[in-house]
């Protein structure tokens, strides 16, 4: 059954005619992949976008594209079958999602109808002596990561959370081929679109270039102006870490890891934060991670390149006093 299966495939998600950078960070991955398998990684495009080559500056060897515009995610049944249709035919034997709203909707429902299992908001991926998918997420509340793989199943599915994969540069030199394909489509009818309402979040993290999170240290929500204004002053927003949204602080919005959002900003900083496994797992895409934390023994320091062991309530504010003073200095300069 094995041989019959080949190659890495990636669904791509299409917002509104654009590719989700979730599409370019899974074509990473599956390159990656598929250079221990020599195989051929595709993508396969369904609704309808403005360059279906895109995906080939990215990795991908070739694009299936179904282009129609009346299929999308919000018709989930005939969506799914027309994957469904693309999956049969080119038969990859890995088949790689997004861990996003789109993904949760669309690719256990794919698992379904191709009667295989599939393992989501994996962290890592990687492929084995046997040539098996090794599928990588936290397991037990994130105490343990799980490393799963699917030896006597095809195709082996996974979808990923956004921000944990690196794209690959985008390189126009890359040679691929696009394939158009016509499915024939049965529209069931039992969904209809009445209104599009874009929900605006609170903070933008995972596009991001500087985030300064908080965590437990934190003794009171007031005193959460320290991270506001730190990250003001050096041009970037704020996040947390999960026990401040559990505990009604702030929205889920600004929540930093696994749970929440994963990140890879030029410069991370945690101040008062331990290091969970979810935590950490979030911020693996960051640059750079600055750690603040008054215990020594604190997780965080183990993936901090910098790291001050203090008390927040000391150091913060003199971070924060002299970054002002230099601000000030600045402007002074620039209006005599």
């Amino acid at each position: 059954m094995r041989s019959k299966w080949f190659g890495v495939a990636v669904v791509a998600e299409v917002r509104e005619g654009k590719f989700h950078r979730s599409t370019w960070e899974l074509l990473g991955k599956a390159y990656e992949l598929n250079s221990k398998l020599g195989e051929c990684v595709y993508c396969f495009v369904v609704g309808k976008v403005s360059d279906p080559k895109e995906p080939i500056y990215y990795g991908a060897n070739k694009v299936v594209y179904v282009e129609d515009p009346e299929l999308s995610p919000m018709r989930p049944r005939e969506y799914v079958e027309v994957l469904k249709e693309l999956v049969l035919k080119y038969r990859p034997s890995i088949v790689l999602g997004p861990a996003t709203l789109y993904g949760r909707h669309i690719m256990p429902r794919l698992a379904a109808k191709l009667r295989t299992g599939i393992t989501a908001d994996c962290t890592d991926l990687d492929i084995d002596e046997e040539g098996n998918l090794v599928q990588i997420r936290p397991a037990s509340t994130g105490l343990v990561m799980a490393k799963i793989v699917t030896p006597k199943h095809r195709p082996q599915m996974a979808t990923v959370r956004p921000g944990i994969m690196k794209p690959l540069p985008r390189d126009e030199s890359r040679g691929g081929e696009v394939i158009r394909e016509e499915v024939k489509v049965r529209y069931y009818g039992d969904v209809e679109v009445i209104e599009k309402v874009r929900y605006e979040t609170k903070v933008s993290l995972a596009e991001a270039d500087i985030i300064v999170s908080a965590g437990r240290g934190f003794r009171k929500p007031e005193d959460l102006w320290m991270a506001k204004k730190l990250a003001e002053l050096l041009g970037g927003v704020m996040g947390v870490s999960r026990p401040l949204v559990d505990a009604g602080w702030v929205s889920r919005d600004y929540q930093v890891g696994f749970s929440g959002t994963a990140v890879s900003p030029r410069l991370y900083i945690a101040i008062g934060i331990s290091g969970s496994v979810q935590h950490v797992t979030g911020i693996r895409g960051a640059k750079t991670v600055i750690a603040v934390n008054k215990d020594p023994n604190a997780p965080i320091f183990n993936v901090a390149q910098y790291g001050f062991v203090a008390d927040l309530y000391d150091l913060i504010p003199k971070v924060i006093d002299i970054l002002s003073k230099l601000r000030r200095t600045k402007a002074a300069h620039q209006n005599p």
